[in-house]
């Protein structure tokens, strides 16, 4: 459906040793670097992201892992049209 959505993620990495970036992509590509959550820290790093984004009824939006995969326990991603 088109219109204006809200999205959120928020997660951690599988990998106790490595950096963590998640990207929010629109129909396969970065939408800006706004849309990034991304961590410097190494131990178990965690990263957060949200805001609003307008779409069209064909697009349609991933979190990537960009670096390092994400913990299976602890992550969450959400989309919630708003207008």
């Amino acid at each position: 459906i088109a219109g204006t959505y809200w999205y959120g993620f928020t997660g951690m990495s599988e990998d106790a040793s490595a950096n963590f970036k998640v990207e929010l992509r629109k129909n396969g590509s970065l939408v800006n670097n706004s849309t990034r959550a991304y961590s410097h820290t190494i131990a178990y790093s965690h990263a957060t992201t949200m805001g609003f984004i307008t779409l069209a009824a064909s697009d349609y939006l991933e979190f990537y892992n960009a670096v390092a995969p994400l913990h299976s326990y602890y992550g969450q991603g959400s989309f919630q049209l708003v207008a």
